[in-house]
């Protein structure tokens, strides 16, 4: 006997009555929500995180969906899917850029004629993560099939869009079962890309900062888009632009004030400004002291 099955009281929910209903490997599984053309002006109804009570596969046929997913960052790829497990907060992050996937929400179910042993073994498969990375490559073919099967009317379609879901879930259970190696893959060329932009936004700002920066100049060094570099920003240290190189200047100034003899107005031309007290103004509204009594208090601290 399939078990109920309970209606999403999230933020978005999805269909309450599956839109196909399929057993694969003796499992019945319900498909409550199919799109096999899912593009950005869709996904804008999710622009916040939320979560489902069901599995959400996401398949890019075309150009990069940026998700985020548990508060960590994936770029799925043209030919690249992710399977999402129930629970997790994701979102999508790249409304301004154009793409294109098929979206699918499924749900398992159980009777007491499932085949224990083949429920077991996909059901490991299926708890063993929260997020599933892989190539779609291998069942590419069956992505259109399914793509123009889902798009027609008819008996005979209906039963071609649930052989295809058969097909579809028996080439992603296996994808899954031997992802180890392109998850550690993806993981590890993000981990580089992550600390070499990190040493790059590092260095300019270690540098450009008695100067006048342009976020435009770092985000071209960095080959993103203005928006694109504020996210990052945001994602790494928390803070955009203007804030990353207001903390820069601020931590700058505070380390010439506590290890050096240098006088403020030396300190205020070395920041880029022509008037010392407007960098005073400045320093003050940011720590909370002058420039001079933040120096005196470093001195007696070290008493």
């Amino acid at each position: 006997m399939v078990k109920p099955v309970r209606k999403n009281t999230d933020a978005q929910k999805i269909n309450a009555e599956p839109v196909y209903s399929i057993v694969f490997c003796g499992i019945p599984i319900r498909i409550t929500y199919l799109h096999t053309d899912y593009d950005r002006k869709k996904e804008e109804r999710y622009y916040y995180p939320h979560k489902h009570l069901t599995y959400e596969l996401h398949c890019v046929r075309q150009g990069v969906s940026v998700m985020n997913i548990g508060g960590k960052r994936y770029d799925i790829e043209e030919g690249e899917f992710c399977l999402i497990a129930p629970g997790v907060y994701h979102m999508c992050e790249n409304l301004d850029e154009a793409f294109n996937k098929l979206c699918m929400n499924l749900e398992f179910g159980w009777r007491e004629s499932s085949d224990e042993e083949h429920c077991s073994q996909l059901l490991s498969i299926m708890t063993s993560q929260s997020v599933f990375l892989g190539n779609s490559s291998s069942f590419a073919p069956v992505l259109e099939m399914l793509s123009a099967d889902n798009s027609r009317d008819g008996f005979l379609s209906k039963e071609a869009v649930c052989a295809e879901l058969n097909l579809l879930l028996a080439y992603l259970v296996r994808c899954i079962s031997n992802n180890a190696s392109f998850k550690e893959k993806h993981d590890a060329s993000t981990a580089d890309l992550n600390r070499s932009r990190m040493m790059r936004i590092d260095e300019y700002f270690c540098s450009e900062f008695a100067v006048k920066p342009r976020e435009e100049d770092l985000a071209r060094e960095l080959g993103v888009s203005q928006r694109q570099l504020n996210r990052i920003l945001l994602m790494y240290y928390g803070k955009n632009f203007r804030e990353k190189i207001t903390e820069s200047r601020v931590a700058v100034a505070s380390e010439m004030l506590r290890n050096s003899n240098r006088t403020v107005e030396e300190i205020s031309s070395c920041l880029g400004y022509s008037d010392a007290s407007n960098f005073s103004s400045f320093f003050k509204r940011k720590t909370g002291t002058s420039p001079l009594s933040y120096r005196a208090n470093q001195k007696v601290k070290n008493l």
